[in-house]
C-alpha cells in the first residue's frame, strides 16, 4: 500500500487517541510516524564493532524499551490509558518494518486495537464512520497481504466497501436487538473527565474548563419552568480539604432512602461527557426519576454515576424549590467544619485584624455571619478576574491578604473556609451558572464556559443547605449578563450596562453555529448513543401493543433485512472491477454508435460496424483497433500502463462521435439539414 496514504490514516487514528496518553508518549509517536515515511529512502542500520544491527532489530529494541517504561508509568497492566499508550508507540514503529508478513499481521491487529480504544473514549457519529472507514481498509488490507501486493488500488478499495455494505443487515440487527456493551468490564472508573469537571477543585481548574466552549449539557422541563434568568445547575459536591483545595468525600445513602414527594421541576437532562461522573441538574435535586447508566446516591443529596461516561447521559431527575431539611449528625458536623489546627490558628490570627471579621464571629444566626463576610469582601476591595495572578505559596491566606484577585472557586473555596473557621458546616459546590432557551429546539442549553463554583452553609435554624454565591457580592455582573461577560477586558466590562451591544460579534456567531449543529446532528447522535432495547417496548406501551412489541419489532426486521439483502447483491455492479481493456473497448463502441456483441471478438465486432460509416470514420477507426489490437495482445506484458491509456485515447479522441446522431435518431428528432440516406 502507499506509504503516504497509510501515514494519513495512522495520523488520524493517533491523533484521536492523543487525548488518552501522556505527553512524553505523544511526542515519540508523533516523531516515529513521521521517521517512517522516509523509512524506504533512508535505511537504518547501527555497526557496534564487527556486528551490525539492522532496521528491524533496532525496532524490536525499542518497541520492549517503551513497553517497559509505559507500564512503569501507569503502574498497571490492563487498562485502557495504559492499552492506548502503548499503541500509541507501537503502532508507528511497526510501519517501519511492514516488508515482513509477520509484521503485516501485527500492524493490523493493533490497528484493530486502536479502533477499539477510540471507540471506547466516545462512540459518536464521527468515530462511527471512522469504525465502517477502518473495516473497510483492514479487509483491502488483509487482501493485499495475501496477493503479496504493496501498491495501492482504487478498485481493490472499492471491492472491500461492497462487501462491508452487503453486511449492513446484520449490523442492524445487532443494533437494534441486542443491548449495547458496558465498561464495567475494567471496574469502577475514576470520577476525572478529562476536560471537564473532576471530584476535585484547585485554582485554574475551572479556567481551564470556561475556556473550551461547548454545549455542556441540555436540559428539557417536563413540567414548571424555574423563575429568573440564570439558574443554578449542581453537580459535584466538594467537602473534603481546606484553604483553596478540595475534593469529594462522599458517602453514599445506607439501606433504602427515605422517599421524597417528586414536587417541584422535572427534566430530562443530557450530559456531555465532559462532566465526569456527576449528574448536572438544577440546584436542590431530590430523586432521579430514571437513567441510562447505574448511579448511586449520597448523604448530601447528590447523585453520581458509578462509572465514568464514554459519550452523552441521559437521566430524569426531579429538584425542589426550596432546600429539602436534612439532619446532621454530630459527626458529620465534626467532618463539615474541620480545618488543619495549623490554618485554624492562622485564620485566627487574620480574623482578629479585621473588623467585618470580628463582627462575623460574634454574630449568632447563619444571616448575620453571611452579610459580615460579604461586608469584609466588599470593604477589602476584592477583584474577579478569569485570569487571576499565581500564588506563590498556593494558600488561602496569600490569597485573602495579598493578590484579592480571583476566579469564582477562589471565592467559593476561601468562603467555605472562613465560614468553618466559625464552626459553621460549609462544603463547596460545583456546578453552572446560566442557561438559556435554544433557538433550535425546546431545550435549555448551559455551554462549558458557564462553568462557575459557589459555597453551601448549613442552616441550623431550618436544618437546610443555604447556596452562597460571593461571586456575586464581587461581580454581579455574572449574574446579570452570565458568562458572557468573560467576552470581553476586564476593564470594558462596566460597558455592559448600557447593553448587550458591546458584546463582540464573532463569538456569539460561533456559539450560534455551534448550538445549531448540537440541536441538529447532536440530537441524532445523542439517541444513537443511548439506545437501549427497552426502546421498542416503551414505544409499543404508547400506542396500545405492549403485549406485541417484541413479535412485532421481530416481523419487522425480518422484513427489513429481507429487503436489503434482495437488494444489496444486485448492487454489487456498481463496486465490480472493470477491466480496463474492455472498458475502453466500450467507450470506442459508443463513439461509433454500436452495440458490440460480448461474444464475438474485437476485430469481429469492427468488421460488423465499420461498414455503416463514413470513410473518415472508416479511416480513423481502423488507426484506433490496429493500435489497440497490438497494444493488448501483440506483446507479453498485457497490462495498461498509463502511457498506454494515454495514446489509445489520443486515438479514441480522433475518432468522429456519431453518439449525438444516434441520439437523435432514437428520439425522432430528424435535422432538416442532416437527412440520413432511406
Amino acid at each position: 500500500m502507499n506509504r503516504f496514504v497509510l501515514t494519513g490514516l495512522m495520523a488520524l487514528h493517533l491523533l484521536l487517541l492523543l487525548s488518552q496518553v501522556p505527553f512524553w508518549v505523544g511526542v515519540i509517536g508523533l516523531v516515529i510516524l513521521i521517521a517512517s515515511v522516509f523509512t524506504d529512502r533512508f535505511p537504518v542500520r547501527i555497526f557496534f564493532g564487527a556486528r551490525s544491527f539492522k532496521k528491524d532489530t533496532l525496532v524490536d529494541i525499542l518497541s520492549g524499551l517503551i513497553a517497559v517504561l509505559i507500564f512503569a508509568t501507569f503502574k498497571q497492566i490492563f487498562s485502557i490509558e495504559s492499552s492506548a499508550a502503548l499503541v500509541f508507540v507501537l503502532l508507528p514503529l511497526e510501519m517501519l518494518k511492514l516488508h515482513h508478513r509477520r509484521s503485516q499481521w501485527a500492524f493490523t491487529f493493533l490497528w484493530v486495537l486502536a479502533l477499539a480504544l477510540i471507540l471506547l473514549e466516545y462512540q459518536g457519529f464521527f468515530t462511527t464512520a471512522l469504525l465502517i472507514l477502518d473495516v473497510v481498509f483492514i479487509f483491502f488490507w488483509m487482501t493485499v497481504f495475501e496477493d503479496n501486493r504493496a501498491s495501492f488500488s482504487w478498485s481493490g478499495l472499492r471491492s472491500a466497501f461492497a462487501f462491508v455494505l452487503m453486511s449492513l443487515p446484520i449490523w442492524l440487527v445487532i443494533f437494534l436487538f441486542f443491548p449495547r456493551f458496558s465498561l464495567e468490564l475494567w471496574g469502577p472508573g475514576g470520577g476525572q473527565a478529562e476536560l471537564g469537571f473532576s471530584e476535585k477543585i484547585e485554582p485554574g481548574r475551572l479556567e481551564q474548563l470556561i475556556a473550551n466552549n461547548e454545549v455542556a449539557l441540555r436540559v428539557r422541563f417536563l413540567g414548571a419552568l424555574p423563575d429568573g434568568k440564570f439558574q443554578y445547575f449542581r453537580g459535584s459536591v466538594l467537602e473534603a480539604g481546606e484553604g483553596l483545595n478540595w475534593s469529594a468525600e462522599l458517602r453514599r445513602r445506607e439501606g433504602e432512602a427515605e422517599p421524597v414527594a417528586r414536587r417541584g421541576f422535572a427534566q430530562e437532562v443530557w450530559s456531555r461527557e465532559i462532566n465526569g461522573r456527576a449528574m448536572i441538574a438544577l440546584d436542590h435535586p431530590t430523586s432521579v426519576e430514571s437513567a441510562d447508566a447505574p448511579y448511586d446516591a449520597y448523604d448530601s443529596d447528590v447523585f453520581r454515576l458509578r462509572t465514568a461516561p464514554r459519550g452523552p447521559q441521559r437521566f430524569r431527575i426531579w429538584s425542589s424549590v426550596e432546600p429539602v431539611p436534612s439532619l446532621m449528625t454530630k459527626n458529620e458536623r465534626q467532618r463539615l467544619t474541620a480545618i488543619s489546627p495549623a490554618l485554624r490558628e492562622r485564620l485566627e490570627s487574620f480574623v482578629s485584624s479585621h473588623p467585618e471579621l470580628v463582627r462575623m464571629s460574634q454574630a449568632s444566626s447563619l444571616a448575620a455571619k453571611v452579610e459580615a463576610l460579604r461586608g469584609f469582601f466588599k470593604e477589602q476591595k476584592f477583584r474577579y478576574s478569569l485570569n487571576p495572578p499565581v500564588l506563590a505559596t498556593g494558600g488561602v491566606l496569600e490569597f485573602l491578604q495579598t493578590t484579592k484577585v480571583g476566579f469564582c472557586e477562589h471565592f467559593a473555596a476561601s468562603t467555605v473556609t472562613l465560614l468553618r473557621q466559625q464552626g459553621v458546616p460549609a462544603r463547596v459546590a460545583v456546578g453552572f451558572l446560566g442557561g438559556r432557551p435554544d433557538p433550535f429546539s425546546d431545550d435549555v442549553v448551559v455551554m462549558t464556559r458557564e462553568a462557575h463554583a459557589w459555597a453551601e452553609a448549613y442552616d441550623e435554624s431550618t436544618q437546610t443547605w443555604r447556596r452562597l454565591d460571593p461571586t456575586l457580592w464581587i461581580e454581579p455582573l455574572r449574574f446579570e449578563f452570565g458568562a458572557d461577560l468573560l467576552w470581553l477586558p476586564e476593564n470594558l466590562r462596566e460597558q455592559l450596562w448600557a447593553g448587550a451591544s458591546h458584546l463582540p460579534w464573532w463569538p456569539q456567531f460561533q456559539e450560534r453555529l455551534n448550538l445549531a449543529w448540537d440541536a441538529t446532528i447532536g440530537r441524532s447522535e445523542r439517541w444513537v448513543l443511548t439506545y437501549q432495547a427497552d426502546w421498542i417496548r416503551e414505544n409499543a406501551e404508547k400506542i396500545g401493543v405492549a403485549s406485541y412489541a417484541e413479535p412485532l419489532a421481530f416481523a419487522f426486521m425480518l422484513v427489513l433485512v429481507g429487503l436489503l439483502a434482495s437488494i444489496l447483491p444486485r448492487s454489487r455492479s456498481l463496486f465490480r472491477r472493470r477491466d480496463p481493456w474492455q472498458k475502453l473497448w466500450s467507450r470506442f463502441g459508443r463513439r461509433i454508435g454500436a452495440r458490440f456483441e460480448t461474444s464475438q471478438g474485437e476485430r469481429t465486432q469492427w468488421e460488423q460496424s465499420r461498414a455503416r460509416l463514413s470513410e473518415a470514420s472508416r479511416a480513423r477507426g481502423d488507426d484506433f483497433v490496429r493500435e489497440y489490437l497490438q497494444a493488448r495482445y501483440g506483446r507479453d506484458d498485457s497490462r495498461l500502463d498509463r502511457f498506454t491509456r494515454q495514446r489509445l485515447e489520443r486515438h479514441l479522441r480522433n475518432v468522429p462521435s456519431r453518439s449525438t446522431r444516434v441520439r437523435r435518431l432514437k428520439m425522432g428528432r430528424r435535422s432538416s439539414s442532416q437527412k440520413l440516406e432511406p
